[in-house]
């Protein structure tokens, strides 16, 4: 899939709709709100057969393609007298990892968009390391991806 074949909705440009996935965290230097770095949060559900992994953006940003994520976080998270608690696994790793490509209902897009999901191609080190914490993970376990932001 090209990137022709992207549909832009709504008058912002944004493209999408996506579909469904767990956790990775990102943010990203070159997008900015009010002057400060913005901060993305995509959460990783699983890898894919083709080495790609569904993600969620559970940011107030969209995440381009070409954003770098720097480190990786595992938080579990257990329900406790009705209210859920999350604490993270270890400590953060490094990793350069790159949003290569992202594909959501069949469509090739320039970012996943803020509070959307889709199929992403990433590249770099910590490639290996994310895959096999999806791979290990128990269902209360959610991995991230960080870069610098706030």
């Amino acid at each position: 899939m090209d990137a022709s074949s992207a549909v832009r909705l709504g008058a912002d440009g944004r493209e999408g709709p996506l579909w469904s996935g767990l956790v990775i965290q990102a943010s990203m230097a070159s997008q900015t709100r009010g002057g400060n770095v913005a901060r993305l949060k995509l959460m990783v559900d699983r890898a894919l057969d083709d080495g790609r992994f569904v993600v969620v953006n559970d940011s107030r940003e969209d995440a381009p393609v070409g954003t770098t994520f720097v480190e990786m976080t595992v938080k579990a998270s257990e329900l406790v007298q009705g209210e859920f608690k999350s604490s993270q696994i270890g400590a953060a790793m490094p990793v350069a990892l790159r949003l290569e490509a992202v594909e959501s209902w069949r469509r090739s897009l320039g970012a996943v968009p803020f509070g959307h999901s889709a199929a992403i191609q990433l590249s770099g080190p910590g490639l290996k390391e994310l895959g096999d914490w999806l791979a290990g993970k128990s269902k209360d376990q959610y991995v991230f991806l960080a870069t610098v932001g706030q």
